[in-house]
């Protein structure tokens, strides 16, 4: 009995050339595949930054806003700028921080010698660590605050920035350098919870990837009270809670 090999041979030609191209295929992909540096920042990842930029325990907005706050609650003489500097530390098993904070402040007096608004200054330069987000940054707060004799808030404006290198952790983790400055819109401050009631803010998040890729996300905040705020981007809305 004759046994015949042209059948064989084509089929195993063909399985050949098709691994062969599954490899070169696979190879290309490979070659591809763009590293996470290079990736366009998401909104997810420019509303987690901006989130950082607001917690007041990682020395963002809210800590300027307690610490105007208290000093807008003790002053009670007008006309003379102060100025004063503390450390921040916090080392728990969720965050760790470390800040030098510098504080000056100008009262102005009002009709019968009150305290009528408060220019305010403050400078942060230090580090924070948590399980999603890392930084190495610098902040600078300057606010204006009035309505300090009347009523239960304050009114607070003016324009607060961190500057520094941050390290995304979630998901996919990415290292980025930026800026993200924020401008007041008519905040609502409560006196006794030195926390935001009420406002808006507007803000430009700017930097580059450690892979050299720029970016410049733009968007809004709310504020609700209690501690929770919306960062919109691009109409998609990430809920804060500080």
């Amino acid at each position: 009995m004759k046994t015949s090999f042209s059948g064989f041979n084509s089929s195993l030609l063909f399985l050949v050339l098709l691994l062969s191209t599954a490899f070169v295929v696979a190879c290309d992909q490979e070659n591809n595949i763009i590293p996470v540096e290079d990736l366009p920042l998401s909104d997810e990842q420019a509303a987690q930054i901006v989130e950082a930029s607001l917690v007041g325990e990682q020395q963002g907005l809210d800590a300027a806003i307690a610490d105007i706050t208290e000093v807008a609650v003790a002053t009670t003489s007008c006309g003379t700028a102060i100025d004063s500097t503390y450390v921040f530390a916090r080392n728990t098993d969720r965050l760790t921080a470390n800040y030098a904070v510098d504080l000056q402040w100008l009262p102005s007096c009002g009709p019968g010698g009150l305290v009528r608004d408060i220019v305010f200054s403050r400078t942060t330069d230090g580090t924070y660590s948590t399980d999603r987000i890392s930084s190495d940054d610098e902040s600078a707060g300057n606010l204006t605050v009035d309505n300090i004799t009347g009523g239960v808030n304050l009114n607070v404006s003016g324009s607060f920035s961190r500057t520094g290198t941050q390290k995304l952790m979630a998901r996919q983790q990415r290292t980025v350098n930026s800026n993200c400055g924020i401008t007041l819109e008519n905040l609502k401050v409560n006196k006794g919870t030195k926390r935001i009631e009420s406002g808006q803010a507007i803000f430009l998040l700017t930097g580059s990837s450690s892979g050299g890729r720029s970016f410049s996300v733009e968007g809004s905040i709310i504020f609700h009270g209690a501690g929770s705020a919306t960062v919109i981007i691009n109409g998609n809305q990430y809920e804060v809670n500080r």
